[in-house]
């Protein structure tokens, strides 16, 4: 096991008064559900992995991409021993095509969800009210 953290980076895409969510399937958190995003990999801007994990993931683009000041993160040390600091960016969404399940091993489905019906259980550190996006 790593003795250093990883940099994950995750995108709160949101459409309307709603946002996009995606049941984890595998050992890393199956069960929970998260937003867009993975891993930041080495020498990338944070934006341009949150673009390249959700072209990946759900097969969808973004114009802009707004960094929260201050920028939210999660320190999270999960129960694989795994140590992960997620940065969380933003998008509004205004494109017409709908989350494709691009990666069938790491997700079960993506789903469009209000701020008043999150999805549960979710993955551990996105907490929307402890983040400030709620």
């Amino acid at each position: 096991m790593s003795q250093f953290p990883r940099v994950g980076v995750a995108l709160i895409l949101q459409r309307h008064d709603q946002i996009l969510f995606g049941l984890r399937k595998g050992d890393h958190c199956g069960g929970t559900w998260s937003v867009p995003g993975g891993h930041l990999e080495w020498g990338e801007d944070p934006i341009d992995c949150a673009r390249r994990e959700l072209l990946e993931e759900c097969g969808m683009s973004v114009g802009r991409i707004v960094r929260f000041e201050p920028l939210p993160y999660s320190s999270h040390v999960f129960e694989s021993g795994k140590h992960y600091i997620t940065l969380y960016l933003y998008s509004p969404y205004v494109g017409a095509v709908e989350p494709q399940l691009k990666e069938p091993d790491k997700c079960e489905r993506w789903e469009w969800r209000s701020s008043d019906n999150l999805p549960s259980p979710l993955f551990p550190g996105l907490d929307p009210k402890q983040l400030g996006w709620l």
